[in-house]
C-alpha cells in the first residue's frame, strides 16, 4: 500500500512527503527506514497540551 501511494504522490507532482512518526514508535520507525525512508533531522516539531 504505502508504494502505491508513494507512486500516485509522484506521479502527481509531490516533490517531498512528510511522515510523522511518534519518537516512542520504534516499529514504525524501522519499517520506515526499511522502505527507504530518513529520520528528517532538520523538521522541529512543537506541541501545547491543554487539559481541563
Amino acid at each position: 500500500m504505502l508504494s502505491e501511494v508513494e507512486k500516485r504522490l509522484q506521479a502527481g507532482g509531490c516533490l517531498k512527503c512528510i511522515m510523522h512518526v511518534l519518537d516512542d514508535n520504534e516499529e514504525a520507525m524501522q519499517f520506515y527506514r526499511n522502505k527507504g525512508w530518513r529520520h528528517a533531522v532538520e523538521d522541529v516539531v512543537f506541541v501545547k497540551e491543554f487539559y481541563s
